[in-house]
């Protein structure tokens, strides 16, 4: 029986993250079952990533490079890379040096891939930790929990599909077909946009309902310290897809169909940021405790259960 499950690997991509590396380590080697290699990739750390790393060296291998001279989403992109072509492993998690894997996080993601053949990507909403580990609430998008993936992108032309980094699992033969990542484009989509983006092109994506990751949100995080829109940021994802598709010779798809598109607009080019932000303080003033609590904490218990319900019946449920 152990010789049909699949090997795993986890790519850790670190810099500068000593003081949560051995969270991160320790939630790997607790998974039941373990994975079968850890890839542990440091960009020049000038923190002491390294020492905090030496009581687990025996279980990994350890990858230390200057730090790369590239963009921040280059040397990513670089990292994943290099530590995927030292990699055997079938089942590929990716994963973040300040984030961690909550229990049980291998053994759902290997039964979601074993559903499908051909499934490319599997995913699952995260819990949000501040600097000290201190929750913070559930990273959860129903749009990113859908049957079949590519209809969805088509029927909605929207493309808020993917969890970050630390959520996501990919099947090696489709790392091995978008590896190394193409970032000739200027475009500024860090690597897992780039990855997951087009996972529905190549296969099945399957999404677990239930949180298996933390996701640690402190001030040196990048999608914290973000500057872009949210409407540039989602008319980066189209051109991307779109210019991906047609080398594919894939549909494309429209944004003016979109009605969120439209929304998101009509904001950017009509909405000063100060009107923005007022709408926003009036709007939290009005809210009901129970709002506010929803908003900080992530969704509530009752449609958490809701939507679970929802996806065990469309067979997406892992666990």
């Amino acid at each position: 029986m152990n010789a049909s499950i699949p090997k795993t690997g986890v790519l850790i991509n670190n810099f500068n993250n000593g003081p949560f590396l051995e969270h991160c380590l320790e939630s790997i080697f607790s998974q039941v079952p373990p994975p079968d290699e850890v890839i542990f990739y440091d960009d020049g750390s000038t923190d002491n990533s390294l020492e905090i790393i030496q009581p687990y060296a025996a279980k990994l291998t350890v990858i230390a490079r200057p730090h790369g001279q590239g963009s921040p989403m280059q040397n990513q992109a670089d990292a994943i890379h290099a530590a995927f072509r030292a990699s055997t492993a079938e089942i590929i998690f990716l994963m973040d040096g300040d984030d961690a894997f909550l229990p049980g996080k291998i053994a759902a993601y290997l039964e979601a891939f074993a559903q499908k053949p051909n499934t490319v990507m599997v995913q699952a909403p995260l819990e949000k930790v501040n600097e000290s580990g201190q929750p913070l609430g559930i990273e959860f998008e129903p749009a990113r929990h859908q049957d079949d993936y590519l209809a969805h992108i088509y029927a909605e032309n929207e493309l808020n599909i993917y969890y970050p980094t630390s959520a996501l699992a990919f099947r090696r033969d489709y790392l091995e077909r978008a590896l190394p990542l193409d970032l000739s484009d200027g475009l500024a989509i860090w690597p897992d946009a780039r990855l997951a983006l087009v996972a529905p092109l190549f296969g099945h994506v399957a999404a677990i309902p239930r949180p298996f990751s933390q996701w640690r949100r402190h001030p040196r995080s990048h999608t914290v310290v973000r500057t872009s829109s949210i409407y540039q940021h989602v008319r980066l994802h189209q051109t991307y897809f779109n210019a991906f598709s047609r080398a594919l010779k894939k549909p494309t798809i429209s944004p003016w169909r979109s009605r969120h598109h439209r929304r998101r607009w009509l904001r950017h080019y009509f909405l000063p940021d100060f009107l923005v932000n007022t709408f926003r303080r009036v709007r939290w003033l009005t809210l009901s405790k129970e709002k506010k609590r929803q908003m900080l904490m992530g969704p509530n218990p009752a449609e958490m259960e809701k939507e679970l319900q929802r996806l065990r019946r469309q067979g997406l449920s892992a666990g």
